[in-house]
């Protein structure tokens, strides 16, 4: 049984009946285990929170960043694709930047059908992560500058808004465990300018 599946099936069954129905459709060879249970829940790049079953809003799909407390300076290393101790050995050019997070946002973009409300610190922490790895702001805003032009939404809006804003601040110094902060700041003494880029940022996200 595939985690979608599961989910779908937890409006109907509880997490005991689920594990047991599992384990009676696969061969004990092969084994069952539970991963996780509760109102929210870890699924591939998202985190889906589930709240009244009988809402329209009932299930909820955020993107998520493995790598969060890295990028915030409260890791040292990343949790999952450790680069540090291989930079400079190809995996530092901007080719691989600009794939990696025109990924990363596609993915989102997709997860929260455009919305841009409530997920700037996201796009931060994208950003932030970035330049934990040494990759240069320089790259990082040319990198969401980029992001494909058939991206329309205000998600797309936001992605493109914060590559330039940081491209004005390109040749600024970021510090390790200050990254975060300091590309946040940038975005929010921008944006204070921007009305239409204000209400999308202050509207609920889906």
């Amino acid at each position: 049984m595939h985690v979608d599946d599961a989910l779908v099936g937890s409006f109907i069954f509880g997490p005991c009946c689920l594990e047991s129905g599992c384990e009676l459709l696969f061969p004990k060879d092969v084994g069952v285990s539970k991963e996780g249970e509760g109102p929210e829940l870890e699924f591939l790049h998202c985190l889906v929170s589930v709240s009244d079953a009988f809402s329209p809003d009932a299930l909820r799909a955020t993107p998520r960043n493995p790598n969060k407390a890295f990028a915030r300076g409260e890791d040292h290393e990343p949790k999952i694709a450790k680069l540090p101790p291989w930079l400079g050995l190809g995996f530092s050019d901007f080719a691989t930047l600009k794939a990696n997070l025109t990924c990363k946002l596609a993915s989102a973009d997709q997860v929260l059908e455009g919305s841009a409300g409530g997920n700037l610190d996201y796009v931060v922490d994208l950003g932030a992560e970035a330049a934990r790895l040494r990759w240069p702001l320089a790259q990082i805003s040319l990198a969401l500058c980029a992001y494909p032009r058939h991206f329309r939404s205000d998600f797309a809006m936001l992605v493109r808004a914060v590559g330039r804003v940081w491209r004005k601040f390109r040749k600024r110094a970021i510090g390790d465990t200050t990254a975060w902060a300091d590309l946040r700041r940038m975005c929010e003494n921008e944006f204070d300018k921007k009305p239409w880029l204000k209400t999308a940022l202050n509207e609920v996200g889906r």
